[in-house]
């Protein structure tokens, strides 16, 4: 069995300097910041209703209102949303900003907010999670974010909208463990490509903000459990926040503590549709039909070849002369024997692995004076997340041993290492010489099940170790203002403002694991860094205000940075919004973006994977297949395969034997992109029981040019194949003849490189509603909201090399065509009861693998409630439950679309069935 630890910190800090300076009618905002961009903050909008306790209802999943009331007469009221650098005195913005708010958060029982985004369909399957990531070397229990599917790298992630640091190794992406759910004032998310111009690069999917209270006052103690239906996949989540205000209200510092615990969810204690997981499988006659048992051929009590025989140790422990894989029974010339004797792999295998997190927070901020404000941030946050996966076999059928023949001596590192598992002389297992007794050797019998001693395994195994340092520091500063318009609208609002940021990442396994050599993938080390110097500015120009149409503004940003990697970039947006009347607004912004390439990217080495691919010339005869067949035929190992057997035929250790190098590439240039996205707006607050209804519908095109991408296997094996592109077949190896258990012809390597080849396009419409209401029902106060989200792909295509034919995702596994999600409640001063559903809809297998919408994946529709108890005014409590109606999965176990090790995909489909929580938060 093979358990790896990870521990991840990160610290964060900055400190910054706001001057705000009156010029005329004109305001100046100057801003400086070391480590991290200068702060935004959003200034509560006016009251639309109120909740059952009196308080004002913030409860948001919407685009940010256009036109919230006006501010009283004289008063200063201005505020900045996600998208822009400029104040304006209404929540507006030419692009799409979708909040979630901390009720809401609350409402769905998330431990992690990752779990709560992904059920919005703005965001693609995440390359990270709890429940993807059991196989993952270096990032096992991490949490990504991924708008539209473009990429984890393409979604800038910001913390009260400054850059974070990584945390993935060798990527831009952030570790999403590293946010305080319970400290969360609200999740703003910028569903546009326009970013690039505002923050810089990454932000070609959009921006995702995460806005911490920075205001709080008071003591909040909170705790919350739960456990899985199975009994397994326990959680803990506790918390405490403590804020006040100082200097009388000038000032403000709020703390936050908190730790989390998500335990494991086994493979074995759940279900898909086909049953149970508890015994390995694979599919069968059709991707969703499950051939089970389905083992390993390499098995723990070893499988021993010797001329045409194949000998093994049987149930019994007494060694036999053949070898059952699934089967009850084997047999052949030299006796007969009792299976299966394969290797139960699912028995050791998470489902989701276990992640704690220990989390530390603080915001403070103080007003020097009415226009000098200073503040300071902090965090602090360590994650423990273990991996564990069944044992990797001490294997010698691989080209390393000349038929299978163990070697007894080894060149490794310019020196001869002598195998301490074949001694020098006679009378059983000895030790290789006097210097590794001294080390402590205690002879091994490699032969039978459990037939290692304490002993032996002590001095045999060798401590993986893992160190990865990924470092940012930027340095920066802006001036905001406006100044008055000379035709009398609005005034016009200016930002201009430099950066200077540096990234800095390595990362290394020990000297065993990196060459391959300690039951794992071959694992090189990386390390790199970059710099960047970047000018931008930003304009906001009202052309018309409250005349014969409410608004008419265009704005515009630009650009321009130098990386020590790729030179100079530029990036820009241009946009309008329309508003005839107050309650309706037109909006579109067209947005040329960029993004530089990160350190995996450039500087990674050749790494190892053991992919699950489908051979295409599988079936085919010695002649006909057309130009399949004679593309097949073209290898020599593969005609000596036919010849053998008919047919192209594969075993299941050649299924099983497949490898997969990939690497970085220096001479990687930026990718450049186009974003488009026009809609519209409808608040309809002139009719008195609408003004709290939101609608908001927009157009989203997305098209990627220069695209860095690692180039799919199934489409290598495609192109290659089906389409006779010699330039693919160049990173496929086959055997050209048997080598051990492997069959001739069998695939041994399919290796992909990133360049920047690519292309990528995806486009489509979301769709939000939002509607909050107090009603009065006999003597009672109540209140009652719906939030929905709603998205509906047009297309959603890769391009892996320029001309090749597209690699549809639009409508796969991860990326259905139509997907929404539904948060509503009812509540008063005493109770609230919320619902919250999350639809997923039909979609198919990869096409590249299994041809275009051949295999189809229902939809699924997810719904969870919870009852919350406002026992006091100091104390609430509640209980809920996800996944009420406890859908399994479907099962396509083994197909490039599952997870890794898993029966589904299972960072798209809820894996681990219904579960149930309860908690409670006292407020002092």
């Amino acid at each position: 069995m093979s358990t790896t630890t990870f521990f991840r910190k990160r610290l964060r800090g900055g400190a910054a300097l706001g001057v705000l300076a009156l010029f005329g009618t004109g305001v100046v905002s100057v801003t400086g910041f070391a480590s991290t961009a200068a702060a935004q903050t959003a200034d509560q909008q006016n009251c639309a209703d109120v909740n059952a306790d009196g308080t004002c209802d913030t409860e948001q999943n919407q685009s940010v209102p256009a036109t919230p009331a006006a501010p009283a007469a004289g008063q200063i009221d201005n505020i900045v949303v996600t998208g822009t650098r400029i104040k304006t005195p209404e929540a507006q913005n030419a692009v799409p900003v979708q909040v979630i708010g901390a009720e809401q958060l609350e409402s769905t029982g998330t431990v992690n907010v990752q779990e709560a985004l992904l059920q919005n369909p703005v965001f693609g399957a995440p390359t990270y999670s709890r429940n993807n990531s059991a196989f993952n070397t270096s990032s096992a229990g991490a949490a990504t974010i991924d708008l539209r599917n473009l990429g984890i790298d393409r979604t800038l992630v910001l913390i009260n909208g400054r850059r974070v640091v990584s945390g993935i190794p060798g990527s831009s992406a952030v570790d999403i463990n590293m946010i305080p759910t319970a400290m969360l004032e609200r999740v703003e998310t910028l569903t546009s490509g326009s970013g690039s111009a505002i923050y810089g690069s990454d932000a070609v999917a959009g921006v995702v903000n995460f806005i911490l209270k920075d205001d709080f006052e008071g003591l909040e103690l909170g705790a919350q459990t739960g456990v899985a239906e199975t009994g397994d996949n326990f959680t803990l989540d506790t918390h405490v926040m403590l804020g006040g205000n100082f200097a009388d209200g000038r000032g403000n510092a709020t703390v936050f503590f908190g730790y989390t615990e998500q335990g494991a969810a086994y493979k074995r204690n759940h279900y898909t549709e086909e049953g149970r997981s508890n015994l390995d499988s694979f599919y069968g006659d059709t991707p969703f039909e499950r051939d089970q048992p389905f083992y390993s051929s390499y098995a723990p009590q070893g499988r021993y070849t010797a001329g045409d025989y194949t000998f093994t140790y049987g149930p019994d422990g007494q060694l036999q002369p053949c070898f059952a894989t699934n089967a009850a029974s084997c047999s052949n010339a030299l006796g007969t024997g009792t299976g299966p004797n394969g290797f139960n792999r699912t028995a050791y295998r998470y489902l989701a692995v276990p992640v704690q997190r220990y989390l530390m927070n603080l915001n403070a901020h103080y007003d020097v004076t009415d226009s000098i404000t200073a503040f300071v941030e902090g965090a602090f946050e360590s994650t423990h997340a273990r991996s564990e996966i069944e044992p990797f076999p001490f294997d010698t059928d691989s080209p390393t041993y000349s038929n299978g023949q163990q070697a007894i001596e080894t060149r490794y590192n310019g020196g001869i290492v002598r195998n301490p598992f074949v001694p020098d002389g006679v009378g059983g297992y000895q030790c290789a010489n006097p210097d590794a007794v001294s080390d402590g050797c205690v002879p091994v019998n490699v032969f039978g099940p459990n037939s290692f001693d304490a002993a032996a395994i002590q001095y045999l195994q060798a401590p993986q170790m893992y160190n990865a340092v990924q470092k940012q520091t930027q340095i920066g500063g802006n001036i905001t203002g406006s100044v008055n318009s000379l035709w009398g609208a609005n005034p016009i609002g200016l930002t201009v403002g430099t950066e200077y940021r540096r990234e800095s990442q390595s990362s290394q396994w020990d000297a065993l694991q990196a060459a391959g050599l300690n039951g794992g993938n071959a694992l090189p080390p990386t390390k790199g860094s970059f710099d960047l110097y970047e000018f931008y500015g930003e304009t906001l120009v009202p052309l018309i205000s409250n005349s014969f149409v409410y608004d008419l503004s265009i704005r515009g940003a630009a650009r321009y940075s130098h990386y020590s990697t790729v030179g100079n970039t530029f990036s820009w947006n241009a946009g309008a919004e329309f508003a005839p009347i107050q309650d309706i607004r037109f909006r579109g912004m067209y947005a040329v973006t960029v993004r530089a390439p990160n350190i995996s990217e450039l500087f990674a080495g050749r790494s190892q994977d053991f992919p699950t691919v489908t051979d295409p010339c599988v079936g085919i005869g010695a002649t006909g297949g057309g130009a399949l067949g004679e593309n097949c035929r073209a290898a020599p190992g593969v005609l000596a395969n036919i010849a053998a057997n008919g047919t192209f035929t594969l075993t299941q250790s050649d299924i099983q034997g497949v490898t997969s190098f990939s690497g970085g590439n220096p001479n990687l240039q930026e990718e450049k992109g186009k974003t488009l996205t026009a809609g519209v707006l409808i608040n309809p607050r002139s009719i008195d029981a609408l003004r709290n209804l939101t609608i908001t519908a927009d157009y989203f095109r997305v098209k990627i040019e220069d695209a860095i991408v690692g180039t799919p296997l199934p489409f290598i094996l495609n192109q290659c194949y089906q389409q006779g592109r010699s330039d693919y077949c160049d990173f496929i190896v086959r055997r050209s003849a048997p080598q051990g258990l492997n069959s001739a012809g069998s695939l041994d390597e399919v290796n992909t490189a990133v360049t920047n080849s690519g292309g990528l396009q995806t486009s489509g419409i979301d769709v939000t509603v939002n509607y909050v209401q107090g009603l009065d029902i006999g003597s009672d106060r109540y209140q009652a909201t719906f939030h929905a989200a709603y998205t509906h792909l047009f297309t959603g295509y890769s391009r892996p090399l320029p001309g090749a034919d597209k690699d549809r995702f639009g409508g796969e596994v991860g990326a259905a065509t139509d997907r929404f999600t539904i948060n509503t409640g009812l509540g008063n001063s005493d109770w609230k009861l919320t619902l919250n559903g999350t639809y997923v809809g039909p979609s198919y297998l990869d096409d590249q693998t299994y041809g275009y919408k051949e295999w189809k994946v229902h939809s699924e529709f997810y719904l969870g409630s919870q009852v919350r108890f406002f026992v006091t005014d100091a104390m609430e409590m509640y209980v809920g439950a996800d996944n009420l109606l406890n859908n399994k999965p479907m099962y396509f176990g083994g197909t490039v679309d599952a997870t890794t090790g898993q029966d589904t995909n299972t960072g798209v489909y809820d894996p681990i069935g219904r579960r149930f929580y309860a908690g409670a938060k006292l407020r002092f």
